[in-house]
């Protein structure tokens, strides 16, 4: 058992995000993948509008919801010093709200994300499903220095940093909140600096290989480069990222979430940034 924090506000970050990949379509499917009637939940709605109010009412029946403005790091310590009220040995998973996670039920790559969670833990103080895309890129010389490990059902890395959205266990937690304290007193979280300080301490990351859980920032999904004066670009994101959006959007455009449809509007292409791009129009349009 998994449980929740759950952070969701009406504003973002000033960055390119994944079409369709709205906050209501991160938290469904959410919802999906880490069912409410198996997880103790915990919604901290900060600084939401009147919409995203009633959206989350609507979704999160039954779950406890807080409403708060506190701002991004004061929320996440909200969400700590609720978490520090569990046991010892509750493993507690703190997720922001632009987070796409791929479903148990997916017929081309089988996954349990929230036993997943609890296997990496078994090896690692913290763990991410989100395999973050800067450790390939030239800030890591394009490939992180590293040790894997295996659990029963996956492949884990070992890694020096993630975002906001992970996974530890209570008593961890309770050890670490000296450093989380320090590194969130101001309005952004300083995510690299935590789990750099808690690597200094002895700590170990986690990181599910491939990722079960994919940002929706484009800031390291979609890159650029330019190599003999020619511009490329570069999508790090999952392959099951793509085709699931599609499918809430097919679901918004059709009441199925039979993708086939799009045929008509994205001819031959493949699924893929591009293609969702057109289809996130296309709904925009038709709604």
């Amino acid at each position: 058992m998994v449980n929740v924090f759950y952070r969701i506000s009406s504003s973002s970050y000033n960055k390119g995000k994944l079409p369709g990949a709205t906050k209501e379509v991160c938290l469904r499917n959410f919802l999906e993948t880490f069912p409410q009637d198996e997880h103790p939940f915990t919604i901290l709605a900060d600084n939401c509008d009147d919409s995203t109010t009633a959206m989350v009412h609507s979704l999160c029946r039954g779950t406890t919801i807080r409403e708060t403005s506190l701002g991004n790091a004061g929320s996440f310590r909200r969400a700590g010093e609720l978490a520090l009220d569990l046991p010892d040995d509750a493993v507690v998973y703190f997720v922001e709200d632009d987070y796409l996670h791929l479903t148990s039920n997916d017929p081309y790559f089988p996954c349990n994300p929230p036993l997943e969670l609890e296997e990496g833990l078994l090896r690692a103080d913290y763990v991410t499903l989100y395999d973050h895309p800067d450790k390939y890129l030239s800030e890591y010389s394009n490939g992180e220095i590293t040790k894997t490990y295996r659990t029963l059902h996956t492949h884990w890395k070992y890694s020096i940093s993630t975002t906001m959205t992970f996974a530890t266990r209570v008593g961890t937690l309770r050890a670490d909140w000296e450093t989380w304290l320090r590194y969130t007193g101001e309005k952004h979280p300083k995510d690299h600096l935590i789990f750099s300080e808690l690597r200094e301490n002895g700590r170990t990351l986690g990181v599910r290989i491939p990722g079960t859980a994919c940002h929706v920032d484009l800031t390291y999904g979609a890159v650029h480069r330019i190599r003999n004066s020619r511009a490329y670009r570069n999508a790090y994101m999952e392959p099951w990222v793509f085709p699931l959006v599609e499918s809430y959007l097919a679901q918004r455009l059709f009441g199925t979430r039979d993708t086939s449809q799009f045929a008509t509007y994205t001819t031959s292409m493949s699924p893929g940034l591009k293609r969702l791009m057109i289809i996130a129009a296309l709904t925009n349009l038709v709604t």
